[in-house]
C-alpha cells in the first residue's frame, strides 16, 4: 500500500514539491521503524522506490530544467549539478533494490546508503534550489500543473505494468527465518 502524494495543480510548484518531500520523509521513517525481517519492510521499500522514481523523473524532466534556465550564480549551478548527481545515485540504488527485495540483510544495507542520500538531497534542494525558483520569473502554477499531469501519467503507466510487483518475490526475506 503506497502513500501517494496528492498533487493539486492549483498549488504553487514549491508547495507541491515540499508536499512530495514530506511524503518521502514519512516513507523513509516508516521503513526505519520496521524490523529488518518484517515482511512489511519489503512493501515499505517498494513504496520508497516508487515515490523516489516518480519524484526524480519529475525533477529531472520539469523542475531542474526550469532551475537551470533561471540559475544566475555559480552556487546555484553547482547545487543544480549536485542535485543531478544525487538523483543519478538514488536511481541506481532504487534499481538495485528491486533485485534485493527477497534478501532482507542486503536490502537493509542498501537502504542504509540510500536513506541518508535522499535526506541530504531533499534538504539541499529546499535550501539551495527552491530559493532559486522562489525568486525566478516563471509561472509556478503552470509548473505545478505540469508536475501533476506528468505524475498522473507515470502512475497510470505503473498501474498497467508489472513494476514494483511483489508477487514474483519470495514470501519471506532471506536470513530472517
Amino acid at each position: 500500500m503506497g502513500m501517494a502524494v496528492a498533487l493539486n495543480p492549483k498549488r504553487d510548484a514549491l508547495e507541491l514539491l515540499e508536499a512530495e518531500h514530506r511524503t518521502i520523509h514519512r516513507l523513509l521513517e516508516r521503513y526505519e521503524q520496521l524490523d529488518v525481517c518484517d515482511e512489511a519492510r519489503v512493501e515499505a521499500a517498494e513504496d520508497i522506490g516508487r515515490e523516489l522514481t516518480y519524484h526524480t523523473i519529475l525533477e529531472s524532466e520539469i523542475v531542474l530544467p526550469t532551475i537551470e534556465s533561471v540559475a544566475d550564480s555559480a552556487d546555484a549551478r553547482t547545487a543544480l549539478e549536485v542535485a543531478r548527481l544525487e538523483i543519478e545515485m538514488a536511481n541506481a540504488l532504487i534499481e538495485r533494490s528491486e533485485a534485493l527485495l527477497g534478501d532482507a540483510v542486503r536490502l537493509d544495507a542498501l537502504f542504509r546508503v540510500l536513506i541518508p542520500l535522499v535526506r541530504r538531497h531533499l534538504s539541499a534542494e529546499q535550501a539551495h534550489l527552491f530559493p532559486v525558483l522562489g525568486h525566478a520569473p516563471f509561472n509556478s502554477r503552470r509548473m505545478a500543473a505540469q508536475i501533476s499531469e506528468h505524475r498522473a501519467a507515470l502512475e497510470r503507466a505503473v498501474d498497467t505494468s508489472d513494476d514494483f510487483d511483489t508477487d514474483d518475490i519470495g514470501a519471506s526475506p532471506t536470513d530472517c527465518d
